[in-house]
């Protein structure tokens, strides 16, 4: 199998980002990933725009007006976030049931080989922060000295085994999504109000967040994640808001994660009131009129929330499993491999 050319797109020209989003918006649910790592990589609008090219860079595998007919043409997305260092990946063939083809899995194999190519000439540019530790644990952080590593996070699990040969390492998570519905998600109530605040996490409460959450992340990461997070807080005797006891925020790929309740306050329902008001929290839509194609539809993406959780996290796909409005999806893996390896 040999590698295929990476075609960079200019997401500061409006009409290759707005072919993007439509290339990929008919795959939805399956490309979520993607565009919610291009759709957030800008202020949301009404009207589609182009990117930040500091918050994303972009490559397919064929040029965005070749593709005539994308509901049916095989091509694949890749995109790159500086802020978490990470990729993502999607292939138009993840839409469709069944095993993929033998001509999908080589063009699979394809970019990847290219992807790794482009992470050894481009070298630490695309570098990962994170390295596996074993299967189905939580990654560590990558020491400088160490091994250059990419991670491609999320991958459909239909490329888990034609990709196996490349990757260092393959850790699955399941995807739960939320479909677009009305924006009718209520605020807590008056009598929840009076005893909590909600709010979003500040500064002061990075160190917590790191250190319950089981993925290292730098605080940099997460101040710049704060004004797409909720926080709930108690208040003291005079009504000031106290410590962080429940959060989640919306990561860079658009997928909501980070999802923490305080020991002392679980089994409180305080889990689901942050997802419930981080989903109304990022309704971007505008106005109340009827849609068109180049209209923000709010949530990670086109309406739509999700979210990944870890296979061995039983509470977690519990609370998802058991969550009104939710539906388990598939399983993905993050994907790590080794820069210079016999793949390249």
């Amino acid at each position: 199998m040999s590698d295929m050319q990476l075609i960079e797109v200019d997401l500061t020209s409006g009409h290759e980002f707005t072919a993007l989003i439509r290339a990929l918006s008919v795959h939805a649910p399956c490309s979520l990933h993607i565009l919610g790592g291009v759709l957030n990589s800008r202020e949301r609008t009404e009207k589609f725009d182009g990117a930040d090219p500091s918050k994303v860079c972009a490559w397919s595998s064929e040029p965005l007006n070749s593709i005539i007919n994308p509901s049916s043409a095989l091509f694949s997305v890749l995109i790159f976030s500086p802020v978490s260092h990470q990729f993502r990946f999607f292939c138009s063939a993840e839409s469709f049931p069944g095993l993929p083809t033998e001509e999908e899995q080589a063009h699979v194999v394809g970019m990847m080989q290219s992807l790794l190519h482009l992470a050894l000439a481009e070298g630490p540019k695309y570098d990962s922060a994170l390295k596996p530790v074993r299967a189905l644990e939580a990654p560590a952080e990558r020491k400088q000295d160490e091994r250059a590593m990419i991670v491609v996070g999320a991958v459909h699990e239909k490329w888990q085994s034609c990709l196996h040969t490349l990757a260092a390492a393959q850790n699955p998570c399941v995807r739960y999504v939320q479909p677009p519905a009305p924006s009718d998600t209520p605020t807590p109530s008056d009598d929840f109000s009076d005893k909590w605040v909600v709010s979003h996490i500040q500064e002061s409460d990075i160190d917590t967040v790191r250190a319950t959450s089981h993925i290292p992340r730098s605080k940099e990461y997460l101040l710049s994640r704060s004004a797409h997070s909720v926080c709930i807080r108690g208040r003291d005797e005079g009504g000031e808001a106290q410590k962080a006891v429940a959060w989640a925020l919306m990561h860079t790929d658009g997928s909501i994660g980070t999802l923490y309740v305080d020991k002392e306050h679980r089994r409180k329902g305080f889990a689901q009131v942050v997802i419930k008001e981080l989903v109304r929290k990022l309704d971007f839509k505008k106005g109340n009129g009827p849609s068109s194609n180049d209209d923000d539809l709010g949530g990670g993406a086109l309406g739509w929330n999700w979210t990944e959780v870890d296979v061995w996290n039983d509470k977690g796909r519990g609370f998802f499993d058991s969550f009104p409005g939710w539906h388990l999806g598939w399983l993905c893996h993050w994907t790590y491999m080794n820069v210079g390896s016999e793949a390249t």
